[in-house]
């Protein structure tokens, strides 16, 4: 069995993906990563660059993402932006 952590239940927003916290779930002996990719993408080219090279220097590897649409954008109910959503 393998265990991977969450980064959407570490903490909210790019604070989440802190070398801090991939440091210490490498630490604890988790198998991989699986990250929020709606704040991925919100980060600046250098902050993903420091973010692989973070991940490179732990060891462990990011083999899945979660959150792929940001909180503001609903895809249910009545104030969906359908075009938003197709875009």
């Amino acid at each position: 069995m393998r265990f991977g952590a969450c980064f959407n239940f570490i903490a909210p927003g790019k604070e989440g993906i802190s070398p801090e916290n991939i440091r210490t779930i490498a630490e604890c002996g988790y198998d991989y990563l699986e990250l929020p990719l709606s704040t991925v993408m919100e980060l600046s080219e250098e902050a993903f660059d420091a973010l692989q090279r973070e991940i490179a220097k732990t060891g462990i590897h990011c083999e899945g993402c979660n959150g792929f649409l940001p909180a503001s954008q609903r895809i249910t109910g009545e104030t969906v932006d359908e075009a938003a959503v197709l875009h």
